[in-house]
This record gives structure tokens, sequence and C-alpha cells, in this order.
């Protein structure tokens, strides 16, 4: 049996990394179908609207929405007023912005960009090039763990309140406590 290189494994888009950073054992429940799944584009639809107002309050210009980033799917890019380029997560959370946001948006970082932020449409929070470096470090240790050791990875259950509530993980003792 041929090894599988690192270039050809599929990658794990920066949300699902975000959640196995978090919890290794995590498995993600399925998207809503019909109109569940309607009203969460929805309400991010929503959201990314409200953002939008608050970056052109603040005098950002948007570059691009929807781009490709790291494996996954980058809300937007904007250059805020002081010239940097910004790679912005969109949440749609009412109240605080959670670690596993943070956690994601850092997840998003490329060359390209000067810095992260994730925000909703009360805050935007840019991420610290030194929160960003934890969690690539973090995501690194992750990816290995989950490409060399999958079945040790598959039970290393974290309970954490940012994913228990989407998780799947029948095996996980928690399960049966999430709400």
């Amino acid at each position: 049996m041929k090894a599988v290189e690192a270039s050809e494994r599929r990658r794990v888009s920066p949300s699902q990394l975000a959640r196995k950073i978090l919890c290794r054992a995590y498995l993600p429940d399925e998207f809503p179908r019909g109109l569940a799944g309607l009203h969460l584009r929805w309400k991010h639809s929503d959201e990314m609207i409200g953002v939008l107002k608050l970056l052109f309050a603040k005098g950002w210009v948007v570059k691009g929405v929807e781009l490709s980033s790291n494996g996954g799917r980058l809300d937007l890019l904007a250059i805020a007023p002081d010239q940097q380029k910004i790679a912005i997560e969109v949440k749609s959370h009412r109240g605080e912005l959670r670690e596993l946001d943070k956690i994601q948006a850092a997840l998003y970082w490329m060359a390209q960009f000067d810095c992260v932020a994730v925000a909703n449409r009360h805050a935007i929070i840019i991420m610290t090039p030194q929160f960003v470096q934890e969690v690539r470090t973090s995501a690194n240790i992750t990816r290995e763990c989950l490409d060399k050791q999958p079945e040790l990875a598959a039970v290393s259950f974290t309970p954490h309140p940012d994913v228990c509530s989407t998780c799947r993980n029948l095996r996980c003792l928690f399960f049966k406590h999430r709400t």
C-alpha cells in the first residue's frame, strides 16, 4: 500500500480544524437540510450585511467576499483605514465572539494578509500575530495527530462548550450531556 503524501491528503477546513484543535475526537453533525439549513444561511447573510455596515461606518474598504483561503471560504477581505489587508471571518452569534471563532479566524491567515479578524455586527476583533502563531502551532500538532494516530485522536475527548453542541461522536462520554 502506497503511503499518502501530505499534499495528497484531504485538507481539513479551518472550521473543522478549529473544532479538532479544541477536541480531537470531534465529529461534525450534518448541516441541517430544508428550512433549518436555509435559516442558518439567512442568519449568516444577515450578519454579513451587519458587518459590512460596521466596516463602511469605520472607513474600511471591502476588497472581496467569500474567498478561498487555507482550504475554506473566507467571508471578507477588507482594507482598514491604516491600509492593512485584513481577512475577516463573520460569525452570527449574539453577544461575545467565542474562543472557537477566534481560532477559526486565525486558521485563515495567509502571507498575503497583514492580519486576520473575527467579526459580528457589534465588534471586530483583530487577532495578534502571537495568537495566530500559537493557533498555527496547535493546528500542526493536531494535523499530525490526526494523520499519524487517527485511532487515538478518535477517542481523545476534550469537552468544550464551543464544540460539544455540534458534535455527533457517540463514543464520547459527554455526548449524552450536550444540550
